[in-house]
């Protein structure tokens, strides 16, 4: 959505009207848009943690 806003907004702002133009700037953005994503690192997901729970033993008795 971010891309198409940009486009829309930068043929409104430049008054284009005429298709090669249009096609370049397209072209321009669509490149700019395809190397920040390439360029990009990717998020890092940590592991959750989950609070350590004991086993219950075979006895049944609980562990302190």
């Amino acid at each position: 959505m971010a891309v198409h806003f940009a486009v829309n907004t930068t043929m409104v702002l430049l008054g284009v009207n005429a298709p090669v133009t249009q096609a370049m700037i397209i072209g321009i953005q669509a490149t700019v848009t395809v190397l920040l994503l390439a360029t990009s690192r990717p998020a890092t997901k940590a592991a959750p943690t989950a609070l350590a729970t004991p086993a219950p033993q075979a006895d049944g008795a609980a562990r302190a």
